[in-house]
């Protein structure tokens, strides 16, 4: 079941505590959310005050980003609820707002600076203020900034203060899908707000580039190139967009999975003949083998907490999903049946996503749909923790899967409406939309962390 956070009963935290944990914060407030599991769940309504200086869209993005979250019910002040654009938050404007029904209130300042000469673009400043409506207190005080050209980049940044303060998890509004696309007429490495937003092209090898892979950090992308004929692993700075060289072992490299503490990699390559996994260093240098099967082992994923990997491998005859440990142990298989590929783990480590092809006589049998299952248990216990779960109908093709670092939503790709297109669902298979404005065909995306 999906849960919602919302207001409730309060969850009381000393205010020395408080004043420890958030130096910066004026004075401590009781935080009082908690999950809420019954039928009707409520969003947490926040309350976007008028806000001073704000750059067009400003206010607009913030609320986007709210309403994305799945978390939030925003509020819009008005003339008449006497909601003041100030960093402050007064008895009047806290009555104000328990007479909207808001849990909370969020106010910004806007600030934009001087050129600074030679053509710079003016720094932009945001100062941001979380109120609690229930207490009057300030939950959090933040100060962003950046060139004028960053106002989505400022605005997600608040967006997942807001998250974070609210939920004890970071957001997803800061996040961004690498993926590849067709759009130049050779397969290239692209990158994509969350929101469908600050869509560009990041490789220009003119050859092929497949399968991007984010560090563990978020900071790099590494994917797999054809470009000096060999299919190379390369590491790409997105703000940079200058790829180098990091496996270049002969034969295949590919599907690079970092771990959660960005320590180890483990990565498809070649041992006699056969493509198999293995353990590298964040440098590049291996480790040791993991996998010794006859056939393919590919398309490794971490679990949260780094105790596990999946993978797929058809050591079994058709490619299913299998479950081992780092040292390439306690190997045990995941799916009992079908053709299925390209496992994705939840950030939350609950469920894994992944590809399964559909088999006659479903309708437009060859297609794959994108499935989710429980991860099995250690060794010892049943293999299979769950029966899995369809997210897909059967229109179209869709595979690919990719988790949101909140574990919320599944991005993918799939051919319904069309040529093959990005698309994002909530974890349960609703809410399902394509993502705008990746027109050209896509391929294999990445979710940020």
């Amino acid at each position: 079941m999906r849960r919602t956070l919302t207001a409730g009963r309060p969850c009381k935290v000393a205010p020395t505590l408080l004043l420890a944990l958030f130096p910066t914060v004026g004075w401590a407030s009781e935080v009082y959310l908690e999950a809420v599991r019954g039928t009707t769940p409520r969003l947490v309504r926040v309350l976007i005050a008028p806000m001073e200086s704000a750059p067009e869209g400003a206010l607009d993005i913030l609320r986007a980003d709210l309403v994305a979250s799945g978390v939030f019910e925003p509020l819009l002040s008005t003339a008449t609820d006497t909601v003041r654009a100030s960093l402050d938050f007064s008895k009047e404007e806290r009555a104000a707002a328990e007479r909207l029904g808001a849990d909370g209130v969020a106010k910004a300042r806007w600030t934009l600076g001087k050129p600074t000469g030679g053509g710079a673009t003016p720094p932009l400043q945001l100062e941001a203020r979380l109120f609690d409506v229930r207490s009057g207190g300030r939950l959090t005080a933040k100060t962003y900034k950046a060139d004028a050209g960053a106002l989505r980049a400022l605005v997600h940044r608040w967006a997942d203060e807001i998250h974070r303060r609210y939920t004890g998890r970071p957001g997803i509004a800061h996040s961004r899908i690498a993926f590849v696309s067709d759009e130049t007429g050779s397969k290239e490495i692209h990158l994509v707000d969350y929101d469908g937003f600050g869509f560009r092209r990041l490789t220009a090898h003119k050859s092929i580039a497949l399968l991007p892979r984010w560090t563990a950090d978020g900071r790099r992308i590494c994917y797999t190139s054809y470009a000096e004929g060999n299919p190379d692993l390369m590491l790409l700075d997105p703000e940079t967009a200058a790829p180098r060289p990091f496996v270049v072992r002969h034969g295949l490299n590919a599907t690079a999975a970092w771990s959660p503490d960005g320590k180890s990699v483990v990565i498809t390559t070649i041992f006699n003949g056969d493509p198999e996994l293995a353990l590298f260093t964040p440098e590049g240098r291996l480790v040791r083998r993991l996998t010794h099967s006859r056939g393919a082992d590919t398309s490794p994923a971490w679990s949260p907490n780094g105790r596990d990997l999946v993978f797929t491998s058809d050591r079994g005859g058709s490619p299913a999903l299998y479950l081992m440990d780092p040292e390439g142990a306690n190997l045990r298989r995941l799916t009992a049946d079908g053709y299925c590929d390209s496992p994705s783990w939840s950030p939350r480590g609950d469920r894994i996503a992944y590809a399964r092809r559909r088999d006659a006589p479903e309708a437009a049998p060859g297609g794959f749909d994108i499935w989710s299952i429980a991860p099995a248990p250690a060794a010892g216990l049943p293999a299979v923790a769950g029966a899995p779960t369809r997210l897909t109908d059967g229109e179209g093709s869709n595979e690919n899967p990719t988790w949101s670092p909140d574990g919320r939503l599944i991005a993918f790709t799939g051919t319904r409406g069309g040529a093959r297109g990005l698309f994002t669902m909530l974890a349960d298979g609703s809410g399902m939309q394509k993502v705008a404005p990746v027109r050209a065909r896509c391929w294999t995306p990445a979710w940020s962390p």
